[in-house]
């Protein structure tokens, strides 16, 4: 103030202004700038003007910090978008692009992610004397760490089950490997079955995965559950599985799916349910593609705007007519 009215006695350019005082900008005792007040009119600074115009510059203190905070949470949300899409695409490209056509039998299968990645999976691959494996497994958790867990064990089935002599000693090999190369508390449940076109019969073992449902089209209007089932995998040093078979005749599907299907909740807060998706594969048409549609239609309609709190897999399998 002292400089601008010795200025303004000496008749010298003071751009207008008479008063001007500088308040520091502090944050955590580190200097982040200055405030800068001036007036065109002569002014006189108090005690309580200083507290004031210090008051001042500690907010606008905390603002610039929220706005660097923010600026830098922006940045990083932006990173971390980026990452996810990446390794949805990287999920993506394991799933089969299309499915093979196999004469005699019908093939549909859906997968839906609760998030940007997902712990669900499935697979078709061939195998030794035109049989085929199907693979349906879910993986606890959900997020980065269950896509990651959910790779790891995506790659030990299809590596094992190419030599295992059967569905149950493939997944007792996976299970060996997910336990020596991973240690987090994660694991997985996987129904592993070889389809046989020749013979119309699946092989198949359940490592805690929900049973998949049959329909019969000697029983219209009634599903049943596979028998069967086992310990999960990737939580115990071994588990003991064992093999069941099971023929499709002329117009038989069977259903595999991921318990995000029967967990989905609706407006009311209520479970899809065991008995309405078996009311569902009992109504549905006779041809995969229509049969998984109609099972799709029937959960979108149940849930109606409710996003799905978990991911989503269906594979069916028909013995054409």
């Amino acid at each position: 103030m002292d400089h601008l009215r010795r200025a303004a006695d000496a008749t010298q350019d003071t751009q207008g202004l008479l008063f001007h005082a500088t308040v520091p900008i502090i944050l955590h005792g580190q200097p982040q700038g200055v405030l800068n007040f001036a007036t065109d009119e002569w002014q006189s600074l108090m005690a309580s003007d200083l507290e004031l115009l210090s008051a001042v510059g500690a907010q606008v203190a905390v603002a610039l910090e929220r706005a660097r905070l923010y600026d830098l949470a922006q940045a990083q949300r932006t990173r971390l978008e980026r990452e996810l899409e990446m390794a949805r695409a990287v999920q993506a490209s394991l799933l089969p692009g299309q499915l093979p056509n196999i004469p005699g039998i019908g093939l549909a299968a859906s997968w839906r992610s609760a998030r940007e990645v997902a712990g669900d999976f499935y697979d078709i691959f061939p195998l030794a004397d035109g049989r085929w494996g199907i693979v349906v497994a879910d993986v606890s958790d959900k997020g980065a760490a269950a896509a990651f867990y959910m790779v790891i064990a995506y790659s030990l089935i299809r590596a094992k089950a190419e030599h295992a002599p059967s569905p149950a000693e493939a997944l007792m090999q996976v299970n060996r490997g997910l336990v020596a190369q991973s240690s987090a508390e994660m694991f997985v449940t996987v129904f592993y079955a070889v389809l046989d076109p020749a013979t119309r019969t699946l092989t198949y073992a359940n490592a805690g995965h929900n049973p998949p449902r049959v329909r019969r089209a000697s029983a219209p209007g009634k599903t049943e559950e596979l028998p069967l089932g086992g310990l999960i995998l990737g939580m115990f040093d071994e588990v003991v599985l064992a093999n069941a078979t099971i023929g499709l005749a002329p117009g038989d599907a069977l259903v595999i799916y991921t318990d995000g299907l029967t967990e989905a909740r609706n407006l009311q807060d209520e479970y899809y349910g065991d008995a309405r998706f078996a009311a569902a594969i009992s109504a549905a048409p006779t041809k995969a593609p229509a049969l998984l549609a109609h099972l799709l239609a029937d959960l979108s309609a149940f849930t109606a705007s409710e996003s799905l709190a978990d991911d989503v897999t269906l594979f069916v399998v028909t013995n054409k007519l």
